[in-house]
């Protein structure tokens, strides 16, 4: 279903916040539309949560990592010599209420930040996110967890 402009059922004002280009028009879903991000040598692969199909395959030269990026749209993609964010395609703007869920192509956004060396980017305690250089990760010591491998 295309997006249609105007006012939704519930009297609020529908069209979607997007960052994505003029030339393509979101797509309105019934529901929401997870997307998985993997990470390959070539790039990233973005794929249907519902169904593992394909939606994309986007190539990123000098991958380091993926992660998300807690807004449930996009995902940073680090590289050895910048961050990048990748929009997954799929978003749900919230009236309160309810939301519309939007559908587009995943693509990587402009937006880029210079990276002096590889690093990670880790969730802290009050949801914010740090960045440590590899050899910082490797000398951090990661809590026990008392599961037991499969």
């Amino acid at each position: 279903m295309r997006v249609k402009h105007g006012r939704c059922r519930d009297g609020c004002e529908r069209g979607p916040e997007t960052t994505t280009s003029a030339a393509e028009q979101p797509e309105e879903a019934d529901i929401a539309v997870p997307r998985i991000a993997l990470s390959h040598d070539g790039g990233v692969l973005v794929l249907d949560a519902a169904t593992l199909d394909e939606v994309a395959d986007i190539a990123v030269d000098n991958l380091a990592s993926i992660k998300a990026a807690g807004d449930g749209r996009h995902v940073v993609v680090s590289t050895d010599s910048t961050f990048r964010f990748l929009d997954m395609g799929t978003w749900t703007d919230s009236h309160g209420d309810h939301g519309h869920h939007y559908t587009a192509t995943p693509q990587l956004t402009d937006t880029a930040f210079e990276a002096r060396s590889l690093h990670m980017l880790l969730p802290t305690p009050d949801a914010s996110c740090s960045s440590m250089t590899a050899p910082e990760i490797s000398r951090r010591s990661l809590p026990a967890t008392s599961a037991e491998p499969p």
